[in-house]
């Protein structure tokens, strides 16, 4: 019983690892104008949404590269009066981050792995709302992360509403998930909110 345990981990770890390549290759080759019109999109959708509408505290991911852009959902938010938190990684070796208050983007700063961070260590335990980040989805509300594990050990322990903001074209019919996987509350994508 124990090896077949370990051998569906094993399998489920390396379907992962096809699949996050496959959301990678999608997302690199997107075309940039499509993208801007995805972001856009996405970004209309969060904003008018009650989720964002009822959300006093919110902790979200600041985009690099070719993520969904959440650098505008953060300076709306920021001049709506609402309290922005982003990602510190408090402990790497034990994969735990934290929410960190910013009141500005000029509060920014780079943090572990290069990830934009914020100095002023305010933090919260359960914000309304958390936008967190991936490489694709299904339509189970199950996401498939960079793979560090970090969000998902932060939900599993918080309060908060899980929304992932995701292009359609990575969606797929399933990932697979282990029971350390946290389930989204709602995902966003430039045609729909589910």
């Amino acid at each position: 019983e124990d090896s077949m345990s370990k051998n569906k981990e094993k399998d489920t770890k390396s379907e992962k690892k096809s699949l996050r390549k496959h959301f990678r290759d999608i997302r690199y080759h997107m075309d940039q104008t499509r993208k801007n019109m995805v972001d856009y999109a996405i970004f209309s959708k969060f904003l008018n949404s009650d989720l964002f509408k009822n959300a006093e505290t919110i902790f979200i991911y600041v985009s690099v590269a070719d993520e969904v852009d959440t650098i505008e959902i953060i300076k709306h938010a920021l001049e709506m009066g609402k309290a922005i938190y982003v990602p510190y990684i408090s402990d790497r070796d034990e994969k735990i981050m934290i929410p960190i208050r910013i009141y500005d983007l000029d509060n920014l700063v780079p943090g572990e792995f290069d990830i934009p961070t914020s100095y002023t260590m305010e933090t919260i335990e359960n914000p309304d709302l958390t936008v967190v980040p991936g490489l694709g989805f299904d339509k189970d509300k199950n996401r498939i992360g960079y793979g560090g594990g970090y969000y998902d050990r932060y939900l599993n322990k918080t309060e908060t509403t899980a929304v992932g903001l995701f292009a359609s074209d990575v969606e797929v019919d399933e990932i697979p998930t282990d029971e350390f996987d946290h389930k989204l509350d709602k995902i966003i994508t430039e045609k729909e909110i589910f």
